[in-house]
C-alpha cells in the first residue's frame, strides 16, 4: 500500500514559453484570417453576381434574390474588416515571437 503512495513517475512537464504561446496565438489568428478572408470572397462575389442580375433585370428588383444580395454586399465589408484585423493581429504576433527570440538569445548569452 504505502508502495502505490510512493510510487513516482519521471513525467517531464514542459513549461509553455512566451515563444509558443505567441506562436499558437499566430497560427489561432491565421486560422481566423483564412475562415474571414474565405468568408468575404464568398459573400462578395454572389452579392456581386446576385446585385448584377438585378441590375441587367434577369432576377426581379424588388425579389427576394435582390434583397439578397444587397444584403450579402453589406456583410462582406465586416468581413473584411475582421480580415484586415486578423492581418494586424498576426504582425503583432510576428513581433511578439521576434522580441521573445531575442529575449531568449540575450539571456543565454549572459549566462554563458
Amino acid at each position: 500500500m504505502r508502495a502505490d503512495a510512493l510510487l513516482t513517475a519521471s513525467i517531464e512537464i514542459e513549461t509553455a514559453g512566451d515563444e509558443k504561446m505567441f506562436v499558437r496565438a499566430r497560427r489561432r489568428w491565421q486560422f481566423w484570417l483564412l475562415v474571414s478572408g474565405s468568408a468575404a470572397g464568398v459573400t462578395a462575389t454572389f452579392g456581386l453576381l446576385l446585385s448584377a442580375g438585378s441590375l441587367l433585370n434577369m432576377i426581379t428588383k424588388y425579389g427576394v434574390l435582390s434583397y439578397a444580395g444587397s444584403f450579402l454586399l453589406a456583410i462582406s465589408f465586416p468581413l473584411l474588416f475582421l480580415t484586415a484585423h486578423c492581418l494586424d493581429r498576426i504582425d503583432e504576433a510576428k513581433t511578439a515571437i521576434r522580441m521573445a527570440m531575442y529575449r531568449k538569445t540575450f539571456l543565454e548569452r549572459i549566462k554563458h
